[in-house]
């Protein structure tokens, strides 16, 4: 059996840290979006009423998935996080800036 090369081995840990970065962003997303419905009722979980609650459960998933398009188009996923410099935090800045438009008119 050969082993793997180089270039296989690096593509391989590559994908998987791609993928736990797009897992975490979900996580991330999901768990800001809900902590902003926490918020705005206090943080008081029991007040939330149902239909703020239903909102969110059928919102978030496409809000996860504009923000993953997002930051994709925006290259985010492209780099080394431990050589994140300006221009990493300018593309962020640039996926946020986009994903506030689109926010507002799914919700207007």
């Amino acid at each position: 059996m050969k082993k793997p090369g180089k270039l296989a081995a690096l593509t391989r840990r590559s994908i998987e840290r791609t993928a736990l970065l797009v897992m975490m962003d979900i996580g991330c997303i999901a768990m800001a979006y809900f902590f902003a419905l926490l918020f705005r009722f206090d943080f008081r979980i029991q007040e939330i009423p149902g239909i703020y609650l239903n909102g969110y459960l059928h919102t978030v998933p496409i809000w996860i998935a504009l923000a993953l398009v997002m930051f994709v188009c925006c290259r985010l996923y492209n780099s080394l996080l431990s050589m994140a410099s300006i221009s990493q935090l300018v593309a962020i800045m640039c996926a946020y800036l986009l994903l506030g438009p689109l926010y507002a008119l799914a919700a207007w």
